[in-house]
């Protein structure tokens, strides 16, 4: 990591002259600590949506029963099935929308 002259002193030019200057022990740690900070933005990024990602395989899922309800002759059930699937998917975006506002 070489910085390169002329380089307005900023405090990442400064953490790689540390960084540079350090013997390989030090720089194994700080380079683990980066990968954990790495990681970790990572996962803060992706958290919010696997909840989204296992709410849409539910609702397929639900979905997927009641069209093979139907396809079997079991209109009623799941026409049932159905309705309360796509109500309970609205509800919980509205809840979702009020829970945002409330931040």
């Amino acid at each position: 990591m070489a910085v390169p002259e002329g380089a307005a002193e900023s405090p990442l030019v400064e953490a790689a002259k540390i960084y540079e200057g350090s013997g390989k022990r030090t720089k194994s740690l700080i380079e683990d600590q980066f990968k954990r900070v790495e990681r970790r933005l990572l996962l803060e990024t992706l958290y919010p949506y696997a909840g989204l990602i296992a709410g849409l395989l539910v609702v397929f899922v639900f979905l997927w029963v009641a069209y093979k309800l139907v396809v079997e002759g079991n209109a009623t059930a799941g026409t049932i099935i159905a309705s309360i699937d796509i109500a309970s998917l609205a509800g919980v975006f509205v809840l979702g929308q009020r829970a945002e506002k409330k931040q």
